[in-house]
């Protein structure tokens, strides 16, 4: 199904840096003082301010920010016996921060060797001056003649890997590969920025001609990283995988996106307390006051006791059929058909109905679980899959007439109003008509034979046209092959007319009321469905894939009409279903599989025909 496809850009989303990162250089002017005998310029120091992320998987909405006010003046005393000393004024930075780990401040320097490079302003070369071996306080520096031509550094805090503590000693220089850790924080300060000093001194032999000396160094403050486990539990079929996360910087995490499934039960939500099991009826209750999680909410951590949880599946008594639950819905049957009718179903019926495949091996067993369109009388298999969404197990098999009137569903407004075919709107039953990519055309359908069936079995790799459909096997009639004018009832095409690009959700359908194209992407899509089972949740090119046409699934391959030469293709081995969104003024997201490749985003020309399966709303 390659085709006249347009080769798509692929789109990455890189994750957020756990920090925004924000460098500022500040340069910080020098004096000359007098010395006992001689000059010496004041040392000139630029430090490079920046707040450094982690890049991680999880984003983070936290933020840091550091700012430094003040000069740093390198003052000379006079009367030392050996060399001049000299310190600097202090300066000072302020550091903000809403991330709720806190953070790490360190500073380091930009060489190895933790040297003052000499700037030279005569003919004669400067030399360097090291950093002092070891911590030193500031008498034994003033005083010792050992410290000659070197330098230190006195930050107002060090950590010493447990605590924070008040530092008076010069410090050995940081280095690149050695910075020195000044504090951790454990949490936000919402608003109230801490403040730290930083000073310099050095002892330089007096007879150095006037000149300076420069360094490099970065203050940077990092967010603090933490573990968390979730963990899933009761008694269910099919509970999650436990979440364990390292090395996090943001205040939140994704519950899994699977929905456990219990025989005979519904399930209501996580709690994040042991529920509580009725004997009789073996429903589990959570406690009064205890939170309740859905199934892929976001859980909010507070960094400590919250990074560890354990959540108890909350179960209620559901119906095992769509008949039992409609029933029970005080629903009717429809004329003396039998059936219930696809334009009753309700959310609140879907969400009474428990996870699972109807039992396909009875006559009953698919009775209890198909719906009839009362547009057409065509009747649907249906099941309640694992995304917690009640599907069609077949595709629509809605004949378009031109100037017959056929009532269409908006799901955002849950409104039913007539859409009219107009010329193109008659299902053609040959190939050979080209139609347009675009489907400026108008809505056009093709059913070749109306009872047609997939042949051999649904996992094949190829298949003939024109076998009996097996009355245990509905889901494998082909169903009518729409372009996506006719699949959004024409106003996928008037959307596009009146000038909107780009990508744009159309909520109309041919769909019966109560029911809506897939989505591309996120809730009630194929992605979602497909990756509850299992399946790649993004494209794939890949050998083998056939967990989609199994059961529960039964997703099948009818093959798709070719807009170019109004060609039947790929019958029995590829496949396209068209979804809500509009990719641009020629393309549309659609979930589409062969052999050796599995979309559920993929993106093609409007003008092929491919089949419709529906989701309830």
């Amino acid at each position: 199904m390659r085709e006249k496809r347009k080769d798509q850009a692929s789109k990455s989303t890189s994750s957020k840096k756990a920090m925004r990162k924000r460098d500022i250089s500040h340069g910080l002017p020098y004096s000359e003082f007098p010395a006992a005998t001689g000059t010496f310029t004041g040392l000139a120091i630029s430090l490079l301010i920046g707040v450094f992320g982690v890049c991680n998987t999880y984003a983070t909405e936290g933020s840091i920010t550091i700012s430094l006010r003040d000069s740093v003046n390198l003052n000379l005393l006079g009367g030392d016996t050996e060399g001049s000393f000299g310190k600097s004024t202090v300066a000072t930075a302020s550091v903000e921060t809403t991330n709720f780990t806190g953070y790490t401040l360190t500073i380091e320097g930009g060489n190895d060797d933790g040297a003052l490079t000499g700037m030279n302003n005569s003919a004669n070369r400067i030399p360097s001056i090291a950093s002092v071996d070891a911590n030193v306080d500031e008498e034994t520096f003033r005083t010792g003649s050992k410290y000659m031509n070197t330098w230190g550094f006195r930050p107002g805090s060090i950590y010493n890997g447990t605590t924070t503590l008040e530092n008076n000693n010069y410090q050995v220089a940081p280095t690149h590969d050695n910075p020195l850790t000044m504090d951790v924080t454990r949490a936000a300060n919402w608003g109230y920025p801490k403040e730290y000093t930083l000073a310099l001194a050095a002892k330089v032999n007096s007879e150095i001609p006037n000149d300076s000396y420069t360094g490099t160094f970065t203050l940077a403050a990092t967010g603090n990283h933490y573990n968390y486990h979730i963990g899933y539990t009761d008694n269910s079929n099919s509970i999650p995988d436990d979440q364990i996360g390292e090395g996090v910087t943001d205040g939140s995490v994704t519950l899994s996106s699977v929905t456990p499934t219990k025989d005979g039960f519904v399930f209501q939500g996580w709690c994040a307390q042991e529920t509580t099991v009725n004997p009789a009826t073996h429903e589990t209750t959570c406690p009064s006051g205890a939170t309740v999680y859905s199934v892929g909410q976001t859980v909010e951590l507070n960094g400590e006791s919250a990074n560890n949880m354990l959540l108890y599946a909350i179960w209620s008594k559901g119906y095992n059929t769509f008949a039992e639950a409609f029933n029970a819905f005080h629903k009717s049957t429809y004329e003396d058909t039998g059936y219930y009718t696809m334009q009753d179903m309700t959310s609140e019926i879907c969400d009474s109905i428990v996870i699972g495949s109807p039992s396909l091996d009875t006559a009953d067993g698919i009775n209890a679980n198909t719906l009839i369109d009362t547009r057409n009388k065509k009747t649907y298999l249906v099941a309640k899959y694992a995304d917690g969404h009640c599907w069609m197990r077949e595709n629509l098999n809605l004949l378009m007439t031109a100037g017959s009137g056929i009532e269409a569903y908006n799901f955002e407004t849950k409104s039913t109003f007539t859409y009219t075919p107009e010329q193109y709107g008659t299902t053609q039953t040959d190939t050979g008509t080209a139609w347009n990519e675009d489907a400026s055309d108008g809505a056009r359908s093709f059913q070749q034979n109306k009872d047609d069936c997939i042949g051999g079995t649904n996992i094949s790799q190829s298949g003939g046209t024109g076998e009996a459909c097996d009355a245990l096997r509905p889901y494998e009639r082909i169903g009518v092959l729409y372009n996506w004018a006719a699949a959004t009832a024409q106003t996928g095409n008037q959307a596009k007319n009146a000038g909107a690009s780009g990508e744009q959700v159309i909520p109309t359908s041919i769909c019966p009321k109560g029911w809506r194209l897939p989505a591309n992407s996120g809730d009630y899509s194929f992605s979602t469905l497909m990756g509850s089972y299992g399946l790649p949740t993004a494209n794939q090119y890949h050998q083998g894939y056939s967990g989609q046409l199994q059961n529960p699934l039964n997703f099948n391959r009818p093959g798709y009409y070719a807009y170019g030469n109004g060609a039947l293709k790929s019958r029995g081995t590829d496949v396209g279903f068209w979804s809500s969104m509009g990719y641009s003024t020629t393309y549309v997201h659609y979930l589409s599989f062969g052999p050796t490749y599995f979309f559920p985003q993929d993106t093609n020309g409007k003008g092929h025909g491919f089949p419709v399966r529906c989701v309830a709303v």
